[in-house]
């Protein structure tokens, strides 16, 4: 199983955002899961969400996964009837280079 998890830059945290997380499992085709993460109401009600996840590449630089980018929730934390319909996109996740020290 891989995760990965948001971290904010200076430690704080702006209003209204929240973590996410991306969990994948090895299946017999390929590594596929969900993204886990806080979406919001049009009042600004928070509901949990979940977008289908899948690895499409995996490179010294870091994971291209395809996940919906984004989606509308109505008031009762369902996806929304009237909104645009979700949309997969591919998203790169690159890898931090290692700290070359003082």
């Amino acid at each position: 199983m891989l995760r990965a998890r948001t971290i904010e830059d200076a430690g704080t945290e702006p209003p209204g955002s929240s973590a996410s997380s991306i969990v994948l499992q090895r299946t017999p085709e390929g590594f596929v899961g969900e993204t886990r993460a806080t979406g919001f109401t049009g009042s600004g009600a928070p509901c949990p969400v979940t977008f289908p996840t899948e690895l499409v590449a995996c490179e010294d630089a870091g994971l291209t996964l395809r996940a919906v980018a984004s989606t509308s929730i109505d008031e009762g934390c369902q996806p929304s009837r009237s909104g645009p319909p979700p949309v997969r996109l591919k998203q790169v996740l690159l890898r931090d280079p290692p700290d070359a020290g003082p």
